[in-house]
């Protein structure tokens, strides 16, 4: 089965075991520098290398290695191999759970009922020594909770530090180091040893099941993970400081991909080939290899299929215009019963079918069946999809294996099926015409990826804030491309609107004029003016609407977070935010229901992620309790994870949003643009310049997420935001495809890989890994004295080197007519580095001066 090789080179590309040494020689005598957890190219590639390959580094991970004891003098009657038994009330269980997959038999249990205010550390298990060296570690364990409560419950408090998982960090001489660590963000010292920080904002739990937790300190653009500079050793410790019942399974310590260049996780794949099979995008769930069959001048090729749907009868001509392409001069399309009267005619047949929708019931929607069958006079490609989606997919599917380079067809039997049942991604703001026509070009592409729905900002217009007046270029291009759909299916159109966007972010209301607050209220006319603009998209064949009541509601009291109302008539009318935001989504769903029924309903809240509940001060939790309770159930509730832009998604972040949503959220990522992003709100580059070595101008989507991630979204939906239009967001958006389709077994490097050697090929994939190296060495060098206040003459000879390599490595790329536009945009932004590193330069040299004539 092809699929089988693809998880053995999936498993190869995680491994990293052949990772070639990186060409760096600008770091290579590593002799003299100190090891660095900032800069992974301070530690020798060799040395990180095989830190990576060694796995989970946690002895008796899951508890399975231990014995009963009688005469243990702390009472607790037995012993773990490689842990030390700390404080009462802990036991070793056996896991009755069927809900729980295990493979091990036993796990820690933990039961305290009365803790004192006092203890700082719990009762618990703690490991011995592990060595580590620095750089960033991934820390992942299963947990399971019951009646949770801080031991300072008549304080009031939350559970804070109630989960007590705690790493130790020690030198080569095992001394304790420190476990504070600078956030660059707000400049302040956080404790990093303290694990339990998806657990802390909780005010109780009542039961949780057996849930994967990733441990940390906090969240993005924290670079979490991240161990002392000078640590040598580490020690585990897993406790319940708090009240309640505790158990913990499978830890896993490991040290992480991210302290690797996407230059040296993608140098195992150069060596490697691939097939068309290989390059399937996205990768079918089954595969079986067939003959391969070759089209030449003794070929009669027919399509037979009667289906009337617009989306297979696009996917129809698409086919032809493939086989065309390989020299054939006619493809007719006839019905199975003209076929039956002249099959010995035709010598090359594609069968094209809908399963019956009655029969159609137990297969997985938007799947296909692609038989390949030898039948002595003819080849016989049949297509089956379980529904009309499912059928344009199989087409799509068929049109990758055929090479109109070598005209031939590799034949295949195929089943396959999508695990995300929506896969959106968003236009662009249309400041003019030129960015609408480069959306509508873009349509085929993000059809063929089998993106099914497109979604319309609501930022329409450069600088433009009346959402409520949109511009002709809106209309218009709104009309235009429900009109493609329409005709070629493969898709819908999906409009976001956000009331509230007139106003500026989180404004302070006694800020606001009156006829500012006057434009927009929670009212009829209000709904009216909703509607109206929602019904552009509605009457264009949109199937999706998205309600947006966040980032621009503003606040009356002295914090941001406190959303509220902003006039006396709608404080009248609805008392609450909550009261007011419950008539206009009900108003809009049964507007819906009566005009355009089932379509899909999406409502962002203010409080849409974890952390900004965390900090409404009781509010958001106020606020969700009245709103759920008088909303439809079938209103999908947006949450963007623990952040705003969440890399790692665990399901205990899950569960907690889960208790204020009462269902199902679905995820708006914003993780496309995280890791490279500059500015305030920045990734690696702006709080860890070292790390800006770790960036992919092509950053494939990359967020870890529990398995099955896609059934634990509402109607298996999903939104990815960043438009789509760009060069290099279309690469992006590639590698999303995969990791939509095929959730559990996605790769990212190996899925960036397969799309740059697929629409690329090889020699430019290579060029374009060694482009992104080189961009983001100069870029490092920039910013070490932007932000570290290095001498800016001290990377001046290494700087110019590398923009000479990057010019050298663009002009070789913009040769082939397949990469220039992406060879543009690149220019574009290495042009942009270029006046960074001349405007340090020159205000070096005049702080040089200065210093001369002082």
């Amino acid at each position: 089965m092809r699929n089988k090789k693809l998880q053995i080179l999936i498993l190869i590309t995680i491994i990293v075991t052949a990772f070639t040494s990186c060409d760096d020689s600008w770091r290579r005598d590593h002799s003299s520098r100190k090891w660095n957890s900032d800069d992974p190219y301070s530690i020798p590639y060799e040395v990180r290398n095989s830190e990576f390959q060694k796995g989970n580094l946690v002895p008796n991970a899951s508890f399975e290695e231990g014995s009963m004891s009688t005469t243990d003098t702390n009472g607790t009657e037995f012993s773990l191999k490689q842990w030390e038994i700390i404080g009462n009330g802990v036991s070793w269980s056996e896991v009755n759970d069927s809900n729980y997959r295990t493979d091990g038999k036993y796990c820690l249990k933990i039961h305290r009922e009365k803790s004192p205010e006092n203890d700082t550390l719990g009762s618990g298990v703690c490991s011995g020594f592990i060595d580590v060296i620095p750089g960033n570690y991934d820390f992942h364990l299963a947990i399971k909770l019951s009646d949770i409560n801080s031991p300072d419950s008549r304080l009031g408090t939350k559970i804070y530090r109630s989960i007590n998982i705690r790493i130790d960090y020690y030198d080569e001489k095992k001394n304790l180091l420190s476990s504070m660590n600078r956030y660059p963000y707000t400049e302040t010292d956080i404790d990093n040893g303290f694990k339990g920080y998806g657990f802390s904002n909780f005010w109780y739990i009542d039961s949780m099941p057996w849930s994967m937790y990733r441990a940390r300190s906090y969240n993005y653009p924290y670079s979490d993970g991240d161990i002392p500079d000078d640590c040598r050793f580490i020690k585990i410790f897993i406790g319940l400081q708090g009240n309640g019942t505790m158990w913990v399974d499978n830890l896993s310590y490991q040290y992480s991909k991210w302290n690797f260049s996407p230059k040296e996780k993608t140098d195992c794949l150069r060596e490697k080939s691939f097939t068309q099979y290989d390059l399937l995008l996205p990768m079918p769930k089954e595969l079986q290899e067939k003959k391969i069959i070759e089209i030449n001048e003794y070929t009669n090729p027919v399509i037979i299929s009667q289906s009337e749907n617009v989306g297979v009868q696009h996917g129809i001509e698409l086919l032809k215009n493939a086989l065309l392409s390989c020299g054939l001069k006619y493809i007719p399309v006839i019905s199975e019963n003209q076929y039956q009267k002249e099959d010995s005619l035709f010598n090359l047949v594609f069968k094209i079918n809908t399963t019956d929708p009655d029969s159609a019931n137990s297969l997985p929607e938007q799947g296909y069946k692609l038989i390949t069958n030898d039948a002595g006079h003819s080849d016989i490609i049949s297509i089956e999809g379980f529904d009309n989606e499912g059928t344009y997919y199989g087409v799509g599917t068929l049109i990758q294996l055929i090479d109109n380079t070598q005209n031939i067809i590799f034949g295949a039997d195929i089943y396959d099926y999508p695990d995300f049942l929506g896969r959106s991604y968003l236009f662009n703001s249309w400041a003019n015409d030129s960015d609408f026509i480069a959306d509508y070009e873009n349509l085929e592409r993000m059809s063929m990826l089998r993106f099914n729905k497109a979604y319309v900002g609501y930022g329409q217009g450069k600088n433009r804030k009346d959402w409520y007046n949109p511009s002709p270029l809106y209309i218009s291009s709104v009309q235009q491309i429900g009109n493609w759909f329409s005709k070629n299916g493969g898709g819908s159109l999906a409009i976001m609107v956000n009331p509230y966007y007139h106003f500026e972010y989180e404004m302070y209301v006694p800020d606001m004029s009156d006829s500012l607050k006057n434009i927009w209220q929670h009212d009829e006319k209000g709904m009216e003016m909703l509607k109206k603009v929602y019904n552009i998209g509605m009457s264009s064949g949109a199937k999706t609407i998205m309600l947006m009541g966040d980032d621009f509601v503003p606040h009356e009291k002295d914090y941001r977070k406190l959303y509220s109302l902003w006039t006396d008539a709608d404080k009248k009318r609805h008392h609450t935010l909550a009261g007011a935001q419950v008539f206009m989504i009900n108003y809009i769903h049964d507007w819906l229901a009566k005009e355009y029924p089932g379509t899909r309903m999406e409502f962002c809240p203010p409080w849409y992620l974890n952390e900004f509940i965390d900090k409404s001060r009781g509010s958001a939790e106020a606020y969700f309790d009245e709103l759920i309770m008088h909303i439809p159930k079938d209103v999908a509730i947006i949450w963007t994870g623990n952040t705003v832009r969440s890399l790692q998604i665990d399901e205990v972040d899950m569960f907690r949003y889960m208790q204020y949503s009462k269902r199902l959220p679905m995820l708006w990522d914003n993780t496309l643009y995280a890791r490279g992003l500059e500015g305030i709100y920045g990734g690696y580059p702006a709080m860890y310049p070292e790390k800006a070595i770790l960036c992919n101008l092509f950053e494939p989507f990359d967020i870890e997420v529990p398995k099955n991630f896609h059934l634990m979204n509402d109607g298996r939906q999903m939104y990815v935001n960043g438009s789509a239009g760009s060069e290099l967001y279309k690469i992006k958006y590639a590698t999303l495809a995969e990791f939509l389709w095929n959730t559990n077994t996605y790769n990212p490097e190996l899925a960036l890989w397969k799309v740059l050697l697929k629409w690329y090929g090889e020699e430019n994939a290579k060029l374009l890994i060694d482009i992104n190296n080189s961009y983001y060495k100069i870029l490092r060098f920039i910013l070490m004295s932007e932000i570290k206040g290095e001498d800016p003459g001290k990377h001046d000879r290494p700087i110019e080197k590398e923009i000479k390599e990057l010019h050298s490595l663009l002009e070789k790329l913009s040769k082939d007519e397949r990469c220039i536009n992406l060879a543009k945009e690149i220019e574009d932004m290495e042009l942009k580095l270029e006046e960074r590193f001349h405007a340090l330069k020159t205000d070096d040299e005049t702080n040089q001066d200065g210093n001369r004539q002082i």
